[in-house]
Formats: structure tokens, C-alpha cells, sequence
């Protein structure tokens, strides 16, 4: 993933949590990410709730704002779910926005309808025909670790 982005991350965030309330306390995910030693030098929290609505099935650059300038960061966004992509787009244009130089963005669990679109019915065929391996990297085209 560095030589998408030019080289070393300078910065790792996560896509903040859209729920109404606040959860008291830090958020689950936030915590499992601050525990990873290569990402302890290079977190923060840069995003966080905007005045927009955070959409569903619609990116939009109000949903979230940036709390500062990241200008010329190469930027590895964290989230703990993808289900349409909408809130990860958004995430990642508030941080273009910010100034960062590249974005790229990791997820860790991936929310599929087979029933709602073709696409997605594709998806999940590929997805359950494969056997899950720790060791497959999802942009090495099947190669192993």
C-alpha cells in the first residue's frame, strides 16, 4: 500500500462513529487501532462529526470535518465497517480537503446484501467461494503471505 501513496503513511485516522448519541468513553474500534504498535506514532483522531447528515447510501462533505490542516499527509483511513461506501467517501474528501497529498483506506468488515443489486449478489459469490486466509492480501491478486 506505500507505493500507492508515495511512500510511509504520515498519518492514520479513523472514519468517526454516525450514531446520533455519543457513546461514553473511547469507541471500541478507536481503542483495537491504538493498540497497533506500527500506528501508535502516526494516529489521530483528525475527523469527527460535521453539521451534514452522514448518509447512508449518499457521500457528502458536511458529514465530517477535519479538526486541523494535514497538509501533503499520506493518510491510511481506518474503519471498522463498509456497507455502501458513502460515509467512507466522505471521510476521505474531508481529508483531501484538508490538505492531504493521498488517502487510502482500510476496513475491516464488509456489510453484503446479496439480494439487494446484481453487483452485490456477484460479491458475495466470490466472497463465500473463497476460504478466508489471514494470509491473502486482498491486492495481490490470490497470492499468499
Amino acid at each position: 500500500m506505500t507505493s500507492l501513496v508515495g511512500g510511509m503513511f504520515t498519518l492514520a485516522t479513523t472514519v468517526p462513529s454516525t450514531r446520533q448519541e455519543a457513546q461514553p468513553g473511547v469507541h471500541p474500534f478507536v481503542d483495537v487501532v491504538g493498540k497497533i504498535r506500527r500506528l501508535v506514532t502516526c494516529y489521530r483522531p483528525v475527523l469527527e462529526r460535521g453539521p451534514g447528515a452522514a448518509a447512508h447510501n449518499l457521500a457528502s462533505d458536511g458529514a465530517f470535518r477535519a479538526n486541523e490542516r494535514i497538509d501533503g499527509a499520506r493518510v491510511l483511513l481506518l474503519d471498522d465497517t463498509f456497507t455502501t461506501g458513502a460515509r467512507l467517501q466522505s471521510a476521505a474528501s474531508v481529508l483531501t480537503a484538508a490538505g492531504a497529498a493521498s488517502v487510502i483506506a482500510v476496513v475491516i468488515g464488509r456489510v453484503i446484501d446479496s439480494t439487494w443489486n446484481e453487483n452485490c449478489s456477484r460479491i458475495w459469490e466470490q466472497a463465500t467461494a473463497t476460504e478466508f486466509d489471514f494470509g491473502r492480501c486482498s491486492l495481490c491478486a490470490g497470492r499468499t503471505s
